[in-house]
């Protein structure tokens, strides 16, 4: 019985081909078998944010639909996240989800991986003027997180924090979408009307809709059974 050859010489039509398009058309085509079926494609549809282009994510701003900024969305931004550090050290590079980056990089806070906290040492970003605090800054520790889970479309931390007073305080911290976060809130008067003006921004400029939510359970049955001593 003799071996078919086709196979073989199909091969090296694809590699003779994907040769050619490298040199005169400057395209790298990674599988040389997807030729075939990229023949009979007119119409090509590329993600904006899509690793052609970068994959990583910026934060460009915080807006509060009560009119005034809270250092409490710094908070949020900085512990309400699951990323690591190859480095168990404050400061050091981090990786994970590019919006948990983003956001964290947006707060100006530093993340030790090492005890899973962040502290804001008073500096003001250039980013984010909310990341200003008195001279010792706050601190925070994640004491459960939750990842973003795409069904829910968000993520949630549990975060013991240091305030700016020394005072400590334990809140319940959620990052997401608008829509599944909104049910979430106790009141918000006038929110219905703030997420629709920014979510039509948003959509104009190809932007990502982000909503941030905390709440003090200092003095909830939580908090009586992870620190019973107080």
């Amino acid at each position: 019985a003799s071996i078919p050859d086709l196979p073989l010489a199909l091969s090296s039509v694809f590699y003779s081909c994907g040769r050619v398009l490298r040199n005169e058309a400057e395209v790298v085509c990674s599988e040389p078998g997807s030729l075939l079926t990229a023949s009979q494609i007119n119409v090509c549809v590329f993600d904006k944010t899509g690793t052609l282009t970068s994959d990583t994510q910026a934060m460009t701003e915080v807006v509060n639909p009560f009119g005034q900024s809270h250092r409490m969305e710094n908070i949020v931004l900085a512990g309400c996240h699951s990323l690591d550090s190859l480095k168990d050290e404050e400061g050091g590079e981090v990786f994970g989800d590019p919006l948990d980056i983003a956001s964290l990089d947006f707060s100006g806070w530093r993340f030790n991986s090492s005890d899973r906290s962040a502290t804001n040492g008073g500096s003001k970003s250039s980013k984010n003027e909310l990341a200003i605090t008195r001279k010792g800054g706050n601190k925070l520790w994640q004491i459960k997180t939750f990842p973003f889970d795409p069904s829910r479309k968000c993520s949630y931390a549990l975060l013991l924090v240091q305030h700016a007073d020394q005072k400590f305080r334990l809140w319940k911290v959620v990052k997401g979408s608008p829509d599944r976060v909104r049910p979430l809130l106790k009141s918000c008067d006038g929110c219905s009307n703030f997420y629709q003006k920014y979510d039509t921004a948003s959509n104009q400029i190809g932007s990502r809709l982000v909503t941030l939510a905390a709440e003090d359970v200092t003095h909830s049955d939580l908090s009586k059974t992870l620190f019973p001593r107080g």
